[in-house]
């Protein structure tokens, strides 16, 4: 595993699926690289806000990076919050750069056309 990758995290923030006519956010930072799938992948874990007097907790893990422009890359992570008031709610998000990607064109264009593979 090459040394900048050892710590580098990424942001999150996004909105639970509807349950039970409400909603909460779950934000945070993922946890370090956890190698997996010829790559690595991220746990994302903590306690939603409040919405309605309760909140839910959640683990999930990312699926493998999505390579963007510039080196950059994303993870998705799909899972679900613990069960609290006889409910629970689903969690589909995307993290964040720790950069905005800006440049323009697609990956083929900036020879990362293995990216998937070796990250």
């Amino acid at each position: 595993m090459e040394h900048w990758q050892r710590g580098h995290v990424h942001p999150y923030v996004g909105p639970t699926e509807v349950a039970l006519e409400h909603i909460h956010q779950v934000v945070g930072t993922t946890g370090p690289v956890i190698p997996a799938m010829g790559g690595h992948i991220h746990r994302i874990a903590g306690i939603s806000t409040t919405d309605r007097e309760h909140s839910h907790g959640y683990s999930i893990y990312t699926g493998p990076p999505i390579p963007l422009c510039g080196g950059q890359h994303v993870h998705q992570a799909d899972g679900m919050t613990t069960v609290n008031e006889e409910h629970e709610h689903g969690v589909q998000l995307e993290t964040g750069t720790p950069e905005p990607c800006t440049c323009q064109g697609n990956m083929y264009d900036y020879g990362m056309e293995g990216m998937g593979e070796s990250w």
